[in-house]
């Protein structure tokens, strides 16, 4: 549980998370507003914050599941529509898998698909949309940031590799999913990739240089919320210090007074010279 306050008001912020048995993996969300049960999609967006840690190098050389799950925290945070269409489209899959399989199995259950695919086309083109959005802004900045970074000759791009839904892909790609029991199509399948001097990072950059773009990406996401919702997040460093080196470390302190800064580092001697007299320490 929290107390914040934002520019509109001041909210008591509960979230309860249940493991139910000692045998699965399974739990339950209970998320409060004011002492007020709200979906989670509700409950995002009231505290807006920004986590930066080590792992998140997995989002430029991990799995598309890792960029996906960027964007959506996000956009999650940015727009409550954005959530709660991707909740929706979510579940309209799940259930349209089940159809395809019905359909495959027992040749049934025809009459029911031109429902589901109005469903996954309706909320996955809302998703796409608010991730274009987010890539646009990102291109707009991106090269901005990676010449205080890196050097004024470096450029990079965002490239989305949107998994584009429509009507008449659905109908194109209708026999291959039945045949995979699975949908083919829609934002649980895009990915993007970043190009930086003419190269995909991921693949054949160095490390200084995916620092560089992590770093970038991280600055991008505040800028993004400071943006849509009119005022920065909270910026969470967990004990990233250990992973950038002295450059992309004063480019991250650089920022620290911009907006509450919590960090966390095992780091506290440097640590706490470059926080300047207001941080207060706890050891």
């Amino acid at each position: 549980n929290a107390k914040v306050t934002n520019q509109d008001d001041a909210y008591t912020l509960e979230l309860q998370i249940l493991k139910q048995d000692n045998e699965s993996n399974y739990s339950s969300k209970t998320a409060k507003v004011n002492k007020v049960i709200k979906s989670i999609s509700g409950f995002a967006g009231v505290f807006n914050a920004v986590i930066f840690m080590p792992e998140d190098i997995s989002i430029i050389t991990g799995s598309p599941a890792e960029r996906r799950r960027f964007l959506d925290l996000i956009l999650s945070q940015a727009d409550k529509n954005y959530r709660r269409n991707l909740n929706m489209f979510i579940k309209a899959v799940r259930q349209r898998n089940k159809l395809l399989e019905l359909m495959n199995k027992e040749r049934r259950g025809f009459d029911q698909l031109s429902f589901w695919n109005e469903q996954i086309l309706t909320h996955g083109s809302a998703v796409q949309e608010k991730r274009n959005e987010f890539i646009n802004y990102a291109n707009d900045n991106i090269s901005k940031l990676i010449h205080q970074l890196d050097s004024s000759k470096s450029m990079a791009k965002i490239s989305y590799k949107e998994n584009r839904i429509t009507i008449d892909r659905l109908e194109k790609y209708q026999d291959k999913e039945m045949a995979a029991k699975t949908t083919l199509l829609g934002p649980h399948r895009d990915d993007f990739e970043i190009i930086f001097n003419n190269h995909d990072v991921a693949e054949f950059g160095s490390r200084g240089q995916q620092r560089t773009i992590l770093v970038s990406l991280k600055l991008l996401e505040i800028g993004f919320i400071e943006k849509t919702k009119g005022e920065r997040p909270v910026l969470l460093l967990d004990d990233i210090f250990s992973e950038l080196d002295d450059k992309h470390r004063h480019a991250v302190m650089n920022i620290i007074d911009k907006q509450q800064t919590i960090i966390t580092s095992t780091e506290h001697e440097n640590i706490i010279d470059r926080c300047g007299k207001y941080a207060r320490i706890n050891l």
